[in-house]
């Protein structure tokens, strides 16, 4: 019998991992440049004073080529406001998941 709990779970982390990572970068970080293909910002994990965080809307990822931090949406919340996989899961849904 499968379990209900991880089925429901899994379904959210499908539905974190497509909020667009742009939308949460703009309500997060103060100035973003498209550049090309691509978005640009200062990067919040270093000390940065030109734009090296780039986020890539056709693979919804961000990498630094400051201080190479990269991941997916749900790795950008988790570094962005210092908390656990399950924590940005549900500010990605608005639905929380267990303790």
């Amino acid at each position: 019998m499968p379990n209900r709990g991880s089925t429901k779970f899994s379904l959210l982390v499908d539905l974190a991992k497509r909020v667009p990572i742009l939308r949460i970068a703009e309500q997060s970080l103060a100035k973003i440049k498209r550049v090309g293909r691509c978005h640009v910002a200062i990067c919040p994990f270093h000390e940065d004073h030109t734009p090296s965080l780039t986020f890539y809307e056709d693979t919804n990822s961000f990498y630094c080529f400051g201080c190479a931090k990269g991941g997916d949406v749900i790795r950008f919340v988790e570094m962005l406001h210092h908390c656990g996989f399950k924590d940005a899961i549900a500010r990605l849904t608005g639905h929380s998941y267990g303790a």
